[in-house]
């Protein structure tokens, strides 16, 4: 049986990568190519040095936003190799750990922007994350009728998922599950 190179490290039962590294299990592979380093660990020092290259990177809007260049497909600023919320990292070193169940508020409504502005962040309940996102019109974008026009559009016409995405303002995964099913069953075909 193979074992990881790094000394004291048995391996843990996860599969031993060759290549370039020669012989480290995943976990110590994954160090080395993001850090360089096998021994090399996530901890607050590496968290803040990639924040701060985001925060860098940033680039000011109209809205007094800062909006990050490193976004998900969602359009949420995202950083690493897990792709961890890069606005919940700043929250955490700004405001320490949030208590259980706490979540990043967007206080100015354009975190699905990529904003990264730490004066527009606030730890809250998943309560009032809702009540702004109602507040900021981010919540419920699409209507039952827009819903069934998506679909008529995607299975009878043909229309490309990145269009119909670009069209009614959501994403194109958000797309293929109404198209799906999977979102929005209550929500009848339209006639015709």
């Amino acid at each position: 049986m193979k074992t990881c190179r790094v000394q004291g490290c048995d391996g843990g039962g996860r599969r031993i990568v060759g290549g370039p590294c020669g012989g480290l299990c995943t976990k110590h592979y994954q160090a080395w190519k993001a850090h360089g380093d096998p021994h090399a660990r996530r901890s607050a020092k590496n968290a803040s040095h990639l924040v701060a290259r985001h925060l860098i990177a940033a680039r000011e809007d109209e809205h007094g936003c800062l909006i990050s260049s490193f976004r998900s497909n969602h359009g949420y600023a995202k950083f690493g190799l897990r792709n961890r919320s890069t606005s919940r990292e700043i929250a955490r070193m700004l405001y320490g750990e949030p208590a259980p169940g706490m979540q990043c508020r967007h206080l100015c409504g354009r975190g699905q922007h990529g904003c990264i502005n730490p004066a527009h962040l606030a730890w809250g309940a998943a309560v009032e994350n809702r009540a702004d996102r109602i507040a900021h019109g981010t919540h419920g974008r699409l209507r039952p009728v827009q819903v069934q026009l998506i679909r008529r559009l995607a299975n009878a016409w043909g229309a490309k998922t990145a269009d119909l995405a670009r069209s009614f303002g959501v994403t194109p995964q958000h797309i293929r599950d109404i198209v799906r099913g999977r979102v929005w069953r209550h929500v009848p075909m339209m006639g015709g």
